[in-house]
């Protein structure tokens, strides 16, 4: 799930994080027979921990650069090199891939168009998946310098990559930033890719507490029209969000896993 860069590939760690539910029967070398030269690394939490928890921990280690990729995210080799460059940066960005379009990096709605290795200047609202994300040291330090930790524990699975950014976005307005655009990544959204017909009642629930946490913790005019259009859509039969439990999470001010 989880990967850390130290430069060189003699350096490179990977480090495999099985969240459940059940435990792998092999050994970690044995899940990757064709990867030479690269330390393995296991980690197991089958009770399917919060992903912020796991984010968190793992940028908690003595890396480098550090880089999340989801189990379905193919890396495509111009975005191995970026990882591996020389390249000054505090954060690299992939373009990611699914189903022919581009769905991150994004601003707003529409995708952040890059052509090459570059930096954007007019990137101040951007937004982008987790999976694919390389995170310098340096931009550790400076989000450690702001917040107890990278990403917001009280965000369980849905909304931990877009709070990552809402706080980048703080972040930067006081300090400089060096992010820089380079690479793809193919990778499969759940939100994009359910099943014609499926009601799926786990992600109905965290698309419900992700929208009314970003509202309570994240508060702007935009996520207050989000809220209040997913509501009345909701008591109108839209099945994508629950308007009882969004409403309830909104005056609990927490996830039921926190």
């Amino acid at each position: 799930m989880n990967g850390a860069l130290k430069g060189s590939r003699s350096s490179i760690e990977l480090i495999i994080w099985n969240n459940g539910p059940e435990k792998l029967e092999t050994e970690p070398e044995g899940l990757l027979p064709d990867v030479r030269g690269i330390a393995i690394k296991l980690f197991e939490t089958i009770e399917n921990r919060p992903l912020s928890d796991i984010y968190n921990e793992f940028l908690s280690m003595s890396y480098d650069r550090f880089v999340i990729f989801d189990d379905d995210s193919v890396v495509e080799q111009n975005y191995a090199a970026a990882i591996q460059s020389g390249a000054n940066f505090d954060l690299l960005i992939p373009r990611a891939i699914c189903n022919g379009r581009q769905e991150s990096p994004r601003i707003g709605s529409r995708p952040l168009i890059v052509d090459r290795c570059e930096d954007k200047p007019d990137d101040s609202s951007v937004f982008a998946i987790s999976s694919g994300l390389c995170i310098s040291v340096s931009l550790r330090e400076k989000f450690l310098k702001m917040y107890d930790q990278l990403f917001d524990k009280n965000f369980v699975f849905y909304g931990v990559d877009s709070t990552f950014f809402y706080r980048l976005r703080k972040i930067r307005q006081q300090q400089p930033v060096k992010l820089l655009y380079c690479g793809q990544i193919l990778h499969s959204l759940s939100r994009l890719e359910t099943r014609a017909g499926e009601r799926s009642k786990f992600r109905r629930m965290e698309r419900s507490f992700d929208i009314a946490l970003q509202l309570r913790y994240y508060p702007s005019f935009f996520m207050l029209r989000v809220f209040l259009r997913k509501v009345i859509a909701g008591f109108f039969g839209a099945a994508n969000y629950d308007p009882m439990l969004m409403i309830r999470t909104l005056i609990s001010s927490r996830h039921p896993r926190r």
